[in-house]
């Protein structure tokens, strides 16, 4: 899945994330875990502060970043 992120102080651009496998939030941050890899064994995770965070998009069509 693509997930396009939106940031509050920067309204014109958009952070997109690719090949996240799982998406939650722990109240303060939405946390991302990639694979980072074709084989699936090198996963990452990111967080990213909900205070900073405009839009949040999600697109379920992974082979898609447009």
């Amino acid at each position: 899945m693509n997930i396009r992120i939106t940031p509050r102080d920067a309204p014109q651009r958009t952070e997109i994330y690719s090949g996240v496998q799982m998406v939650r939030s722990d109240g303060d941050n939405l946390i991302m875990l990639l694979d980072i890899s074709r084989a699936r064994t090198h996963r990452h995770e990111i967080a990213v502060p909900l205070s900073g965070v405009a839009v949040i998009a999600l697109d379920d069509d992974a082979g898609s970043i447009e």
